[in-house]
């Protein structure tokens, strides 16, 4: 399908920790993803290593491209996407067919239909996914040729703690919050692992290990 569900959640402590203090930026007018500065981000970045590295090719390691959101009511998450666009998409592949890049989405607090849950077009439903998207066509119209296909569309909702598993290449995106919301937001953090033949690591592996997380600077 191109994404797996993980039922199994997180450290409901960490998670609630985490939500407070992306709450608490967003009251401060600062970016969600501040809170990587934080130890407890890189406490969940951990067992998230552990996940993707149970569930992931064995040469597929963390690569720290990491981001967090707060979607306040009204608003939308990312539009819809593959998170890269290489030149041969079956390239990104191993040999085995597991993806080379894989992102672990987690949801902090519960994400709904209602505020801003993620969508997908499984793979099977999106001709580029393996074979590459054309120059001219847009991959979305590809996907979606007519109002059939619109039914192909998955609404993926987690409870804080769940998570989503997906590869580089299936389209996906955020749907707008409900203006007139009444939970709470959608508030979320991800983590992904890549063959380093594909895409290296921005940081240092040695400066995450078991033991120690990277240094403020490098935060």
């Amino acid at each position: 399908h191109g994404y797996s569900l993980v039922d199994e959640t997180f450290d409901m402590d960490l998670v609630g920790c985490l939500r407070k203090g992306i709450e608490q930026l967003f009251h401060l007018g600062l970016p969600a993803t501040f809170v990587l500065l934080f130890d407890e981000a890189w406490d969940l970045a951990r067992s998230s290593r552990t996940a993707l590295d149970q569930c992931t090719h064995t040469q597929n390691q963390l690569n720290f491209d990491l981001l967090a959101w707060y979607i306040k009511p009204g608003t939308s998450g990312f539009s819809p996407h593959r998170d890269r666009q290489p030149e041969n998409a079956k390239d990104t592949f191993h040999s085995d067919d597991q993806s080379k890049f894989v992102t672990q989405w987690i949801a902090l607090s519960d994400a709904t239909t209602e505020n801003s849950c993620l969508h997908v077009i499984p793979k099977m439903n999106d001709p580029g996914y393996v074979e590459g998207d054309k120059d001219e066509q847009d991959p979305m119209s590809r996907a979606l040729p007519n109002k059939e296909s619109y039914q192909n569309i998955r609404a993926l909702p987690r409870k804080a703690g769940q998570s989503i598993m997906f590869t580089h290449r299936i389209i996906h995106w955020g749907s707008t919050s409900d203006a007139d919301l009444t939970g709470a937001p959608r508030i979320a953090i991800s983590f992904v692992s890549s063959d380093p033949t594909y895409e290296p690591p921005l940081v240092n592996p040695q400066h995450f290990t078991a033991e120690k997380n990277p240094p403020f600077r490098i935060r």
